[in-house]
């Protein structure tokens, strides 16, 4: 299929400033043609030429403001329009295809967390985040359906430690999962 995505980001601090963080703007145009044929015993079950396509558009921050001595506020979210659209042509289970469908989906993604420093080479931290994985419109046997957006909540907790010359690094993270209208 054709693909093109750009995602442009302007990154400003550093870890040590009282403010620092990402923004940006992503863009991406995605289509996957296909050509189905699914024959048993010389019967034809499914011939369909179809035409998935996605484009995507989002804009996004992620900031860490050092509020204390050894306290860090990380907040940050992502804004994304998606639209989806599926055109096929042909028959499957013996019922004639012939589609044009198109679905717009919106979503905020937010991002909190807190970051403590217990020395200057250990971190604990503590993160909430929502993910998404966007609807589609699929074809199965014979049925066109819309499928809803997939959403993950998440909260994580991590220690992080690095060796005062550099030399290693250690991380571990906890994370526990919430799925809403999971695609399977």
């Amino acid at each position: 299929g054709d693909e093109f995505s750009q995602d442009l980001r302007y990154s400003f601090g550093t870890p040590d400033d009282n403010v620092s963080g990402v923004v940006g703007f992503f863009y991406g145009d995605f289509s996957l043609p296909r050509n189905s044929l699914v024959q048993s015993t010389g019967i034809t079950v499914q011939e369909l030429t179809s035409d998935d396509s996605t484009t995507s558009t989002s804009v996004y921050a992620d900031i860490r403001w050092r509020f204390a001595d050894r306290f860090s506020l990380i907040a940050g979210g992502r804004y994304t329009r998606e639209k989806v659209q599926e055109q096929a042509q042909g028959q499957s289970f013996f019922v004639p295809i012939d589609v044009n469908e198109t679905s717009d989906f919106s979503v905020f993604l937010p991002r909190l967390g807190l970051v403590y420093d217990l020395s200057e080479f250990e971190t604990v931290s503590y993160l909430a985040s929502r993910g998404y994985r966007s609807g589609f419109i699929e074809i199965a046997n014979g049925e066109v359906n819309s499928v809803d957006p997939e959403f993950l909540d998440s909260l994580e907790v991590s220690y992080k430690a690095v060796s005062p010359d550099n030399t290693w690094s250690f991380a571990a993270t906890a994370f526990h999962s919430t799925y809403r209208d999971k695609q399977i």
